[in-house]
């Protein structure tokens, strides 16, 4: 699939309807990417997690948006975002808090 745009996302209507059905991780531009960290400050940034060392990305950097999208469990979800080969950007599901839980589905 191609590198979601913020073109595609306006298109859309909602960062979650570009997502429905779509097998993730998903390639994003850099503008995406900053434009979702810039939202509020991140929930969690970071360059490791144990969660993403058996990951099919090489995770060089991460965040968790600032707000959850949704709770599951209980537990607030969090929309999360990679960069990987030094200059890609993946949007890669949604993420806890807990280090150990890997990225999910939740569309």
């Amino acid at each position: 699939m191609k590198t979601i745009t913020m073109k595609d996302w306006k298109k859309a209507g909602s960062f979650e309807t570009l997502f429905k059905g779509v097998k993730l991780p998903i390639q994003v531009t850099e503008e995406i990417y900053d434009e979702m960290l810039g939202v509020l400050p991140p929930q969690e940034f970071g360059k490791t997690r144990a969660s993403f060392i058996d990951y099919q990305l090489p995770v060089q950097q991460y965040f968790l948006v600032g707000e959850p999208t949704a709770h599951v469990n209980g537990k607030p979800a969090y929309a999360t975002f990679v960069k990987a080969y030094d200059t890609k950007f993946f949007f890669i599901g949604w993420t806890h808090e807990d280090k150990n839980v890997k990225p999910f589905y939740l569309i």
